[in-house]
């Protein structure tokens, strides 16, 4: 049910042209003033990465999209589980995606030059709600499998789910965004749409976790069966990918059938190898940020074959 955003498993970045991609993070001001992207995860076998940075006039802009922090990476669960009133001043303010083009530089995971996206386009902001984050916290407070990340204490799933219920019916309650958010968007990004994609993943994860909870302890949860339906598995995902001969086809099909948190769909697929051919799982986000049209066609090939 943890899961780190594709964005961590960046390949690396061939020398050459300029090439065109997808950021997704927040943005906060490093020591020297420049705007950067950082990553809010779960930490789990998180790999570093070289800085990301963000240039051009809508750095200029972004000003009031900061995170308080200048870490690179934000682990949602080591702070919540210290509590929400200290983790709360240093947590993102927004969620951003952005898109232009990015140094055909050679780097790698760790170390090496950083990357300039010059002149990015910013397509979405997810703002980050204080009421809901609150309402996330209370999963941490718990003994129970889908939080237990560092804590070594026996979970008692069964015991606390309809607690884990009633948490997430009012995260799902939640506005996307309040009026002075929506007013910020309109006046300074009028182009940029309102993002929901880490709260909708979020709410997805932990509706999996109860589902499977439900069924393996067979619970009545008052009011379980009126949650939102969950997302298309990823055998489901893979008959799209199918059906689709080009990666943009296969997005906007994506988006069509599943327009709620398109990234976090999961793709079952076959990748071609020297030792032969390998089952392999991805999400819709990491398709978008890191398949060229050649790599999507040669794992769709293959995996046509199976």
């Amino acid at each position: 049910m943890r899961m780190i955003p594709s964005l961590l498993l960046l390949a690396a970045v061939a020398a050459g042209a300029p090439q065109e991609r997808v950021w997704q993070g927040y943005v906060f001001a490093d020591k020297e003033g420049r705007v950067q992207l950082g990553w809010a995860v779960v930490a789990m076998g998180v790999i570093s990465m070289p800085a990301h940075v963000v240039g051009g006039d809508l750095a200029k802009k972004m000003k009031p999209l900061l995170a308080p922090t200048k870490n690179t990476y934000t682990f949602w669960n080591y702070q919540l589980e210290e509590g929400v009133d200290k983790a709360l001043p240093h947590l993102p303010r927004a969620l951003v995606r952005l898109r232009g083009k990015v140094d055909g530089k050679k780097v790698f995971f760790s170390g090496g030059e950083p990357l300039v996206m010059a002149n990015p386009t910013l397509e979405r902001v997810e703002f980050v709600s204080e009421a809901w984050i609150r309402e996330w916290a209370k999963l941490y407070q718990l003994d129970i499998s889908y939080s237990l990340v560092a804590r070594k204490r026996k979970s008692h799933d069964e015991k606390h789910a309809a607690t884990v219920l009633a948490i997430l019916k009012r995260m799902i309650a939640m506005p996307e965004a309040t009026d002075a958010q929506r007013k910020l968007l309109k006046d300074s990004f009028p182009k940029t749409k309102l993002g929901t994609w880490h709260r909708r993943m979020t709410e997805q994860n932990i509706q999996h976790w109860l589902d499977n909870v439900v069924t393996k302890h067979k619970l009545k949860l008052d009011g379980f069966d009126k949650l939102p339906p969950l997302p298309p598995t990823g055998y489901d995902v893979q008959k799209w990918f199918l059906e689709c001969e080009t990666k943009a086809e296969f997005l906007k099909k994506a988006e069509k059938e599943w327009p709620h948190a398109t990234g976090a769909l999961k793709l079952v697929y076959y990748e071609a190898h020297d030792g032969g051919v390998s089952w392999r799982r991805t999400t819709v986000e990491s398709v978008l940020q890191h398949w060229t049209e050649e790599t999507y066609r040669k794992h769709r090939a293959t995996t046509l074959k199976q």
